[in-house]
């Protein structure tokens, strides 16, 4: 048999809780019309944490931890959290080369007097960094240049 899930844990949990959907029970009590970005962005905090805590309570059998969940001390969410703010730096990062990332793409060697293979390795590191712009940027803006053949 499977772990004991106390009434403050929903039953979807109990099999699999990494695959047990969120319950938006915070978002749920806001009145979506009247309520501030502030509040429902606390409300699908508070939600995560909550979905967290249970995923947690079910791993280590043990039903006290909804109560006393904190996230700052959970390596899962600490580690998710990096990388959520590396991907953001990264995607700032790209958003302010991105012209300088295009312009790159229509010029010729950097400098005089480079082999073909240094010429073909630099423009393979040009289109790689256009890649990279695509990925993370999407499409859109100056990104939607990289399909149409470069910045100009």
């Amino acid at each position: 048999a499977g772990p004991v899930i106390p009434p403050a844990i929903p039953e979807s949990y109990a099999h699999d809780p990494f695959a047990a959907e969120p319950i938006l029970e915070h978002l749920r009590h806001l009145n979506a019309d009247t309520a501030s970005i502030q509040q429902l962005l606390h409300a699908a905090d508070a939600d995560v944490h909550l979905h967290s805590a249970r995923i947690r309570a079910v791993l280590d059998n043990d039903p006290a931890i909804i109560q006393t969940y904190d996230p700052t001390t959970d390596e899962a969410y600490l580690e998710r959290s990096e990388r959520r703010r590396q991907n953001e730096d990264e995607i700032r990062r790209l958003d302010e080369e991105c012209d300088a990332i295009l312009r790159l793409l229509d010029v010729g060697p950097s400098r005089t007097q480079m082999t073909q293979s240094e010429v073909l390795q630099e423009r393979l590191e040009r289109w790689g960094r256009a890649l990279e712009l695509y990925v993370w940027l999407g499409g859109g803006g100056a990104a939607d240049a990289i399909g149409a053949g470069g910045a100009g």
